[in-house]
């Protein structure tokens, strides 16, 4: 039986055992920038539309690409019409490139990241997952302007592109720099690596906490301070 494959940093692999390493920074940081393309008629659609935004997203994001429109696109074609002999009749794929900037060194002992990863595979576009939206209409809840972070910040979790993207820009000011981020108004945050605290008129101090990450850190430093 044929069975769907994977394009992963330059081979094509068998969809099951293509894998991240768990110090990828697309799994440690969740640093990792995507792209999501339909075939009609086993042809993806405006792929070079898709391709010129997957390039902009990982040079805004300071996530190498190294593999040419040229190879992207034979990597992507050579993937679809394998991985589209296994699809019912009438049937398309989703095409996912995703890429990230690869293995962190540190995890490992090591002085240099890298290098960077670069992957793609195919799903079967399911159908019915959105005939509905056709047949019924579709009902939608506002919940939030857009911009407003709808996931509070102080709770630790995977999506870390934004501190990828903020450490970049400080390297950038300073080589030796960490990016501190503030809050819209003005205000100091935290960083990638610690809470921000400072002493003022002898008593420790922090941003507002609801503004920042849940530190356990930082929380044993406050109470330490106001007990005494």
């Amino acid at each position: 039986m044929t069975l769907p494959l994977a394009y992963l940093n330059g081979r094509l692999v068998p969809f099951g055992t293509a894998a991240l390493p768990l110090h990828d920074a697309g799994f440690v940081s969740g640093a990792t920038v995507v792209d999501n393309a339909r075939t009609f008629r086993h042809t993806l659609f405006r792929w070079g539309d898709h391709l010129a935004r997957f390039r902009r997203d990982c040079e805004a994001c300071y996530v190498p690409l190294d593999a040419t429109d040229a190879q992207l696109t034979a990597a992507a074609e050579e993937l679809v019409t394998h991985n589209a002999k296994l699809l019912p009749p009438g049937g398309e794929l989703q095409l996912v490139t995703f890429a990230t900037p690869g293995p962190l060194g540190f995890y490992l002992g090591e002085a240099t990241n890298g290098p960077p990863t670069l992957g793609m595979v195919t799903y079967p576009l399911p159908f019915a997952r959105y005939r509905r939206f056709f047949t019924e209409g579709v009902t939608l809840a506002v919940v939030g302007p857009h911009g407003e972070s709808l996931l509070s910040p102080t709770v630790k979790h995977r999506s870390r592109m934004l501190w990828h993207v903020a450490d970049h820009r400080a390297r950038a000011i300073n080589p030796c720099a960490v990016a501190v981020v503030t809050d819209g108004r003005g205000g100091l945050t935290e960083t990638s690596v610690a809470n921000v605290l400072a002493v003022v008129a002898g008593a420790v101090t922090s941003p507002p906490r609801e503004t920042i990450l849940d530190g356990i850190s930082l929380d044993e430093l406050v109470k330490k301070n106001t007990t005494g």
